[in-house]
């Protein structure tokens, strides 16, 4: 645990009046050693430090995962709002190219009547 929450394990140690607890920045570690004492204490020793951090972590991974999926429904909404704006363009570009051929192949029959009246009016 102190090699995952360093400063909970030092707050933890400095909790408890059996012990000493120092940080040595050469070695950048925690030493720990015992306090010399009159005699063996024996009492109940509460951490406040490790319950709360736990809650804390376990609320803010739940904010966390709630704010993920949000996100992630407004992606998949944003995005077929774009697959629907990317069809209903390429529907009017198709109908644009088709009207286009429409025009050119029309415009090849007048073209082709109009020869042949040049060349009925030349015989």
């Amino acid at each position: 645990m102190s090699g995952n929450y360093p400063t909970l394990a030092a707050e933890m140690l400095q909790q408890r009046n059996d012990v000493i607890a120092r940080r040595d920045s050469r070695l950048g570690q925690l030493l720990v050693a015992p306090c010399k004492t009159n005699g063996i204490t024996l009492k109940n020793i509460e951490f406040s430090g490790g319950l709360k951090g736990k809650f804390e972590i376990e609320r803010i991974n739940a904010e966390l995962e709630l704010e993920g999926q949000q996100l992630a429904n407004q992606l998949v909404k944003e995005l077929d709002q774009v697959e629907d704006s990317i069809q209903e363009k390429l529907k009017k570009h198709s109908e644009s190219l088709e009207i286009n051929n429409h025009v050119h192949r029309y415009s090849d029959y007048i073209n082709r009547i109009n020869h042949y009246q040049v060349e009925i009016r030349i015989i």
